[in-house]
């Protein structure tokens, strides 16, 4: 059975019996889905049907195991052989994440399980970097992960490349499935990560509270016009630096000039968040190359062969002239909360 996000404590690890080796097996082709006691969000890319996306399409014949969608001025690319990771997420051919020049294994927008205590560091190579099986259809792209024998799951990720929202604008609507692959019950919230610029301005709408930054530095952030703001241009910085914080309205965005990266998702409440984690998490790493809008979906237990899935949408836009591209702009967010 599976559990299904939205429409659209303490960690300690996985909770095996003591001694439980995780032995893997293969899911059921289609297995049940569960829902999450998200609550509902209103935005349009997650409640809106499913219109027919653009058709993805093969971007290199010679095995690169690179697909592409394309639809108006926006390009999405995803690199199959390492961990099924979207590489590309492009507004008029300028790509807002991050390439593996400028690190060879943070880079793009990867997907993981949540807390991290469970795994600690590097990620699981079957989710994060391994390849994925693809399977490709007139609606969609969908990536397989291998079996992971140390986390128990398996996870595929759906890609369609539509006119999700009322004003015909394109967006990415991405649809992770976590399948429980062991003989017990494990416990786990989707997590995505995605590198962008380490300069312009992160934000998103002010939930009830924040969690501080963890082992991390403690980012300078700002709070007004109903939304917390951290300026990444403000000033230098020479370490690690987090912020976790619980949400309001499910939305996390984050602005590179005039480009705006808009990411929806179902807001959960902070009773539905991973022990030691948060619904919006944002890092910046202290070589100020890159920076990640990560965003966690409720803390969710799944029996043995059943699934959860999680919706998150992707949209782009180029702010218009009119509206100051600043952090603390009441009219950008008034601007932004009109896509939603």
């Amino acid at each position: 059975m599976a559990l299904i996000l939205g429409s659209w404590g303490v960690a300690g690890g996985w909770n095996a019996p003591e001694g439980t080796p995780i032995a893997t097996q293969n899911p059921t082709p289609d297995p049940h889905t569960v829902a999450s006691g998200t609550k509902p969000t209103g935005n349009p890319t997650a409640n809106t049907p499913l219109p027919v996306p653009t058709q993805p399409t093969l971007d290199d014949q010679g095995g690169s195991g690179r697909y592409r969608l394309s639809l108006d001025t926006v390009t999405v690319e995803v690199d199959a052989q390492q961990g099924g990771r979207i590489i590309a997420f492009a507004l008029d051919g300028e790509n807002l994440l991050r390439d593996n020049s400028v690190d060879p294994q943070n880079y793009g927008s990867t997907f993981w399980v949540s807390p991290q205590a469970i795994w600690d560091w590097p990620p699981v190579p079957e989710i994060d970097r391994a390849p994925y099986q693809v399977l490709q259809s007139d609606r969609s792209l969908r990536l397989v992960s291998q079996p992971s024998p140390s986390l128990g799951i398996q996870v595929s990720k759906s890609l369609a490349l539509g006119r999700f929202r009322a004003d015909g604008s394109p967006t990415l609507r991405l649809t992770y499935r976590i399948t429980n692959t062991h003989t017990h019950p494990l416990r786990y919230a989707p997590w995505e990560v995605s590198r962008v610029s380490p300069t312009g301005v992160t934000f998103y709408p002010t939930g009830s509270a924040l969690y501080g930054s963890g082992s991390f530095g403690t980012p300078l952030t700002e709070t007004s016009a109903g939304v917390t703001w951290w300026n990444h241009d403000r000033a230098p910085i020479s370490q690690d630096q987090k912020l976790f914080a619980e949400g309001f309205g499910g939305w996390l965005a984050h602005l590179d000039g005039d480009k705006l990266f808009l990411k929806t998702f179902p807001d959960i409440t902070a009773a539905d968040q991973a022990p030691r984690e948060s619904e919006i998490e944002v890092y910046a790493n202290g070589n100020h190359t890159y920076v990640e809008m990560e965003a966690q979906g409720a803390y969710t237990r799944l029996a043995p062969g059943e699934s959860l899935e999680w919706t998150v949408g992707w949209s782009v836009h180029r702010v218009p002239a009119t509206i100051p591209p600043v952090a603390g702009s009441g009219a950008l967010v008034d601007w932004v909360t009109g896509l939603l």
